[in-house]
């Protein structure tokens, strides 16, 4: 039997093994960037839900103070430091299965539920503390298995734009407050694709992750990028108030400002 171009001429194909590698590739390369956007996508939701049920559970209900809530919040961004031991006690792969799926199912829990506000702080609190802990021991593992570092700034790039959007297209009240069926279907949309990514990244870890504990020491630089994100670079409507451009106009501007940054990022990691 006769083949030419990895194909045989009795009509079976035979797979050519080039074009294998390059669709293990492409596959790779849009695992990389997808799985961190989604994570930094459900993860800015959920922090942004966490300040205010504190003041409305814990402030108006309760009747903390303001130092006590102070103190709650420092506590429970400390915790994040914690990160290198959950890795070491549960291992790489079940370590990030399990924060990933528990920072999944809180987003989803939190649209769907709609009871006491107290049940809501508490999972938005477990959700939020899955993904503090969630980001160090991706970032070890995906250091550890050489992953390119310009596709993973991609994709913490892209989930923040596309925080952006979702937050601009439902005028700055977020879409987690909401209970019509266009938007419940819409987190699900998006939980599903967070959850089937999981599923295929989680089948490419074999190994322990960085156990000199360097993605607790990137997550120092990446806690002020968030602050920033959260205080102004992300931050519509506290731009809309202080520029006091309509809500479409500071929308548009931020989007442009997010996209050519994007493009600068690429730009200069190529």
């Amino acid at each position: 039997m006769s083949q030419k171009d990895g194909f045989s001429w009795s009509g079976y194909e035979i797979k050519h093994p080039k074009s294998e590698i390059n669709m293990r590739n492409l596959k790779s390369e849009i695992l990389t960037w997808m799985f961190p956007a989604l994570v930094m996508v459900l993860g800015l939701q959920l922090l942004r839900l966490i300040v205010p049920l504190w003041l409305y559970v814990l402030r108006d209900r309760i009747g903390w103070n303001s130092i006590q809530i102070g103190v709650l919040a420092l506590s429970m961004f400390a915790l994040s430091f914690l990160a290198g031991g959950v890795n070491r006690l549960l291992g790489t792969r079940r370590a990030i299965v399990l924060l990933s799926g528990g920072l999944g199912l809180a987003r989803l829990f939190f649209q769907i539920f709609t009871g006491d506000p107290l049940v809501n702080m508490i999972v938005a609190m477990i959700g939020g503390l899955c993904w503090l802990w969630l980001w160090p021991i991706l970032i070890g593992w995906w250091r550890k298995a050489e992953r390119p570092s310009s596709l993973i700034v991609l994709g913490i790039l892209l989930g923040v734009v596309l925080d952006l959007a979702l937050n601009g297209v439902y005028g700055t009240y977020d879409m987690a407050w909401r209970s019509d069926w266009l938007t419940v279907v819409v987190v699900l949309a998006m939980t599903a694709l967070f959850f089937w990514l999981l599923w295929q990244e989680s089948k490419q870890i074999t190994t322990t992750s960085d156990p000199s504990g360097s993605g607790a020491l990137l997550w120092l630089a990446f806690g002020p990028y968030l602050f920033l994100q959260f205080v102004v670079f992300n931050n519509l409507a506290g731009v809309t108030a202080v520029t006091g451009w309509s809500l479409p106009v500071a929308f548009g501007w931020m989007m442009v400002g997010h996209v050519v940054g994007i493009g600068l990022a690429i730009v200069a990691l190529r």
